[in-house]
């Protein structure tokens, strides 16, 4: 990531990058305290994607969640945050290790 981005959530300081299916993101520090308030003020499609980044969802399902909002914008907002260091990739670790669908994996395209 570009360090010399500036640290602030906007939809258009994103961070340019392949988010695929199966890609599991938390949110950090600094987005755990926008969430009490305690951070930037975010638009309510952020605040309520950076609600459920706690490791446990992939992309494909925070899509479904968010169903209301087009994939193509769940990427967008996800990039944002990531891009503000609100949010962050889960780590190998943090996921238990590799679990993973190859057939789901490739049988879907990135956003």
């Amino acid at each position: 990531m570009n360090d010399t981005m500036a640290r602030v959530y906007s939809i258009d300081n994103r961070v340019e990058i392949q988010l695929y299916p199966l890609d599991v993101f938390l949110r950090t520090q600094a987005g755990a305290a926008a969430l009490r308030g305690q951070g930037p003020a975010l638009p309510s499609e952020a605040m309520e994607l950076l609600g459920l980044l706690d490791g446990t969802r992939d992309v494909g399902e925070l899509e479904h969640k968010l169903a209301h909002l087009a994939p193509q914008r769940v990427c967008k907002v996800l990039r944002a945050l990531l891009g503000a260091r609100l949010a962050r990739a889960a780590t190998l670790a943090e996921l238990g290790g590799i679990n993973v669908d190859f057939e789901a994996f490739f049988g879907r395209t990135a956003c």
